[in-house]
């Protein structure tokens, strides 16, 4: 299913397909938009967290590549969603978002990693 977003795609993705995706792409970005206390109690495996509702969420998007693969999730869709509609705005060419985001990742049982204090 593909969302158009100013004439830029996003690509949501469901739970299996995100999975195959960012295990078979180890250059693709993957982005952690929620809250550090949210990204600590669990995340997955290799994400970067950039909380969409901080301060520094635009200066820290602006340090991505543009021309690479970038898989987007939050907890459950809603904030991925906003982050890729920004990011698609600031030029990012492939953008996919997590369909029902974290709350579904774990549902299924998916690898997650836990912060370590």
């Amino acid at each position: 299913v593909e969302e158009q977003t100013n004439g830029n795609k996003v690509v949501l993705l469901n739970v299996n397909s995100f999975e195959e995706a960012i295990s078979s792409n180890p250059n693709a970005q993957l982005v952690d938009v929620r809250t550090p206390e949210e990204f600590n109690k669990g995340h997955l495996k290799g994400a970067l967290n950039i909380n969409y509702q901080g301060n520094d969420f635009t200066t820290e998007i602006a340090k991505l590549d543009k021309t690479k693969q970038t898989y987007v999730y939050c907890q459950s869709g809603g904030r991925s969603s906003e982050a890729c509609n920004y990011m698609s705005n600031q030029d990012f060419s492939k953008l996919y978002d997590l369909d029902g985001g974290f709350s579904a990742w774990s549902h299924y049982n998916k690898p997650i990693e836990i912060q370590q204090e």
